[in-house]
């Protein structure tokens, strides 16, 4: 395997850097949210990352479908024995930060522009774990169905999808995980009140969360042959949740 091969992201485009001032907003506002580790990624990079060393004493490949900028990733990455790793997202402007954050990162590596769940329909894919961390949720059901059958192929015998998501509990409606949701953002002391709107408006358009028995009923529909959560957060917001082959 060629550890020097890199797929770049697309360049800045007049007509693509229309979105940078809109993507830079949310993405500064995600940086005051993870930095306070308001969401728990401390803890649950930590159990992901040691998952990753259990489970792949050899090299292995990650998938990492909505990757963002990669910050939490690069960290999570940075000792295992990863040999190539592949970054999806609709932003160029993250592809380019996310790049820069995995530059130390020595293995193959891809980063390609465009809707992740077309990209998991390409012909010849592999990984040994799809990766999505709260890029899911933003699915409707029929879209997450669909996208779990594509992940199944694109996996081998020994492997996962894992995700970290935000869920509904059990027998718990949308509105009433939305208003549970709400109460959570306004204890986020570094937000400002029209960020903690911005937030509010983005979850009520874009949020469309299952439960633990809804994704375990619909990844044993897609192959898979257990779903198993491997971390809750203390305040019961955010489920590190593995599909395993």
């Amino acid at each position: 395997m060629d550890k020097g091969k890199n797929s770049r992201p697309v360049p800045l485009t007049k007509q693509n850097t229309k979105d940078v001032g809109e993507f830079f907003s949310h993405w500064q506002r995600y940086q005051k949210i993870s930095s306070a580790n308001y969401l728990f990624q401390k803890e649950s990079s930590a159990i992901l990352q040691r998952f990753i060393s259990d489970n792949f004493i050899w090299g292995f490949s990650i998938m990492d479908l909505g990757c963002g900028d990669t910050g939490a990733m690069s960290k999570i990455l940075r000792e295992s024995t990863i040999e190539k790793y592949t970054g999806v997202d609709l932003s160029p402007v993250a592809l380019r930060l996310a790049e820069n954050n995995l530059k130390k990162l020595h293995c193959e590596k891809n980063f390609i522009c465009g809707d992740f769940l077309n990209y998991v329909q390409s012909p010849g894919l592999e990984a040994d774990i799809v990766w999505l961390g709260f890029s899911l949720h933003h699915l409707p059901m029929h879209q997450k169905e669909k996208m779990l059958v594509f992940c199944r192929s694109i996996l081998g015998f020994h492997g996962y999808v894992i995700i970290y998501e935000p869920l509904l509990k059990e027998n718990e409606s949308v509105e009433n995980y939305l208003r549970r949701w709400w109460k959570i953002c306004c204890t986020w002391k570094v937000l400002s009140d029209s960020e903690k709107e911005e937030a509010r408006w983005h979850a009520m358009r874009d949020d469309h969360p299952e439960s633990l028995s809804t994704l375990e009923k619909i990844g044993l529909a897609s192959g898979f042959k257990y779903v198993e959560r491997l971390y809750k957060s203390p305040n019961e917001h955010c489920h590190l949740v593995c599909f395993r082959t």
